[in-house]
């Protein structure tokens, strides 16, 4: 949906105010995140966004606080909105790359098998083409059409392949792809190492990813039972003998906005941080 809001911004051409490297790593970014957008809409998109997140800011500020704090709302909304635009390709281009590298063993070891059987290098990758292998069996049937519908030969669509994803070992795989494909049969070995080396480098981060799980577990029953635990009886206690007193407004806000608030950026962050390998077909 953002990529159609982008698009219509076509004719408008605000990346002049941003730097000529600038445009070009927009332009790679949004190549390698798979997002059909030129890097001149999506630069120009993110200005007049930021503008208008911008003037939302002001006007909702203007309306509680003085017009000083509403221009600095105003700027921060602005300066955050444009950074968060501005870097979203980036973003968007390491996850895509993630569920390339969660299927693309597996579909590296059903091309070994099928050379290993004497089957021809693009009749196993259409096999891999038309079967669910996610993103990794996408990017190899978009290769296989450079071949067929465009011409290209083998070794220059799986560079064009290679230069699509952000990751080394995808471009790895892609190099042991091209030799496999000059050396037939013998290379199906070569395949199925790399697999196997893959599956070993997802198992690690699984291990690592629940290391982690277990600080996290404990940070969330701190931030949701402890730490409202020892806020209600500081606010009693304050009250009764350091002659500190919270309003109703400051312990509605406290319960309900800033300890949810920190729950949920834990949950957001474990969530972002969770191998895509963990996450199956989301």
């Amino acid at each position: 949906m953002i990529e159609e809001i982008a698009k219509r911004f076509s004719g408008v051409d605000a990346s002049r105010l941003f730097s000529e490297r600038n445009l070009r790593d927009c332009r790679r970014n949004l190549a390698q995140a798979g997002m059909r957008v030129g890097a001149q809409e999506w630069l120009s998109f993110s200005l007049f966004a930021s503008l208008f997140a911008g003037l939302v800011a002001a006007m909702a500020g203007m309306m509680a606080f003085p017009i000083g704090t509403s221009a600095v709302f105003a700027l921060l909304a602005f300066a955050l909105s444009l950074l968060f635009l501005t870097r979203y390709p980036s973003y968007a281009k390491l996850k895509r790359a993630e569920l390339v590298e969660r299927d693309l063993p597996i579909a590296l070891g059903a091309i070994s098998v099928d050379l290993q059987a004497n089957t021809a290098f693009e009749k196993a990758l259409a096999r891999v083409a038309r079967q669910e292998y996610g993103e990794a069996g996408r990017e190899l049937g978009r290769a296989l059409r450079d071949v067929e519908e465009g011409g290209e030969s083998m070794q220059e669509a799986l560079r064009r392949a290679a230069e699509r994803v952000d990751s080394l070992p995808v471009k790895r795989a892609y190099m042991q792809l091209a030799f496999a494909y000059e050396h037939g049969a013998s290379g199906a070995e070569g395949l199925r190492r790399l697999a196997d080396e893959m599956i070993g480098l997802q198992a690690a981060k699984a291990r690592q990813y629940s290391a982690r799980m277990t600080f996290f577990g404990l940070l969330f029953v701190s931030v949701s039972c402890i730490l409202p635990a020892f806020f209600s009886a500081y606010a009693i206690v304050g009250s009764a003998f350091m002659q500190m007193t919270l309003s109703p407004n400051d312990i509605l806000i406290a319960f309900c906005a800033v300890f949810p608030l920190m729950d949920l950026a834990i949950l957001l962050y474990l969530r972002e941080k969770t191998p895509r390998i963990l996450l199956g077909g989301k």
